[in-house]
């Protein structure tokens, strides 16, 4: 299932709640799955909405369920651009995520959630990151968060966003240059073979033509 919403971060309590409810179905239907059928919830948020309630209790939730030992396989996906609406978060993601993981022994504990650090604009780490991110929730029927970050907000957040209040009109101009849809193609093109520079091209202006 696909599931969108329009409060900030409320998509996080349903996606902890999915996550318990996999446990609970297989109890109920005496389901025996293999670690690789396992279902597993994500869900995914901005930087900014990590301040909120929604994510904070599911958040919380988690972490409480891996406490008690119950099964609850969510991965939360942050994408860290370090803007929100109208103010810089200025690498607080990263701080506060990192600073849960301080000590060496934290994902020993019993609360612990694993963090797995990737680079938003390279399409080969977030993938791999991603996949070892499922793949620990999956084996562990246990929750864990992967902070994409180096990305960049090429444009407003929103109509209500007056970016050129905080920022400066080179800051803005940089990031409008910035596409990482481009250096994902050469990606594409370079390291994977996936296509040919030709065929992207007609591929950009189909889509265009679409759109």
């Amino acid at each position: 299932d696909y599931v969108v919403t329009s409060t900030l971060a409320s998509q996080c309590p349903p996606a902890v709640g999915r996550a318990l409810g996999f446990s609970v179905a297989d109890t109920i239907f005496q389901r025996n799955n293999p670690p690789s059928k396992k279902q597993v919830s994500f869900v995914t948020v901005g930087d900014g909405s990590i301040h909120n309630a929604h994510f904070l209790s599911a958040f919380n939730l988690a972490r409480h369920a891996r406490y008690r030992r119950t099964k609850c396989p969510v991965v939360f996906g942050v994408s860290d651009n370090g803007l929100s609406i109208s103010y810089s978060t200025d690498g607080y993601a990263d701080f506060l995520f990192t600073k849960s993981q301080s000590n060496p022994q934290a994902t020993k504990q019993r609360d612990g959630i694993p963090l797995f650090k990737a680079n938003g604009s390279d399409m080969f780490d977030v993938y791999d990151k991603t996949m070892q991110a499922t793949a620990y929730s999956r084996k562990n029927s246990a929750p864990a968060l992967v902070l994409y970050q180096a990305l960049i907000r090429r444009f407003g957040h929103a109509a209500t966003d007056r970016q050129h209040a905080y920022l400066d009109a080179s800051v803005v101009d940089r990031m409008a240059e910035s596409d990482v849809v481009a250096s994902g193609i050469v990606q594409a093109v370079e390291q994977w073979s996936a296509l040919t520079y030709s065929e992207a091209l007609d591929r950009f202006h189909e889509i265009g033509q679409v759109a």
